[in-house]
């Protein structure tokens, strides 16, 4: 851990911002993810159903941490979360993974709505 003026850098020599773990940031009101391609290796495109099933089965729920009973809150169980957007020891999770999963099942939503409406389209069109 590196203390640089009123910086923090744990794995990281020179801190950027106010809290640096490794490449991720914090700057006091946002949690940065490192997402820079320069940082990752064998990088493929997440398949659709595979996205489409991590999503389907999720469970959302509401809950509350035992230390503070009284902070109403809404996510999902680590444990009960599917392989994909899972850490490796089940006790937490990726909200990364969890928004990219959501956006490939999006983005595969959207073209086929597109598709409907364009043979909608044509159907309207031939009558």
């Amino acid at each position: 851990m590196r203390l640089q003026g009123d910086r923090v850098g744990i794995a990281a020599a020179n801190p950027a911002t106010l809290l640096q773990v490794l490449n991720a940031t914090c700057n006091g009101t946002s949690w940065n993810d490192a997402c820079s391609r320069e940082l990752k290796q064998d990088i493929t495109a997440l398949e659709t159903e595979e996205a489409r099933r991590a999503v389907m089965s999720l469970a959302p729920v509401k809950y509350s941490y035992k230390s503070d009973p009284g902070d109403a809150r809404v996510g999902f169980i680590a444990e009960d979360a599917p392989e994909l957007v899972a850490t490796p020891d089940r006790r937490t999770l990726s909200s990364m993974d969890i928004v990219a999963a959501l956006t490939r099942v999006v983005q595969e939503q959207d073209r086929k709505i597109a598709e409907l409406e364009a043979r909608l389209n044509e159907m309207s069109r031939e009558q």
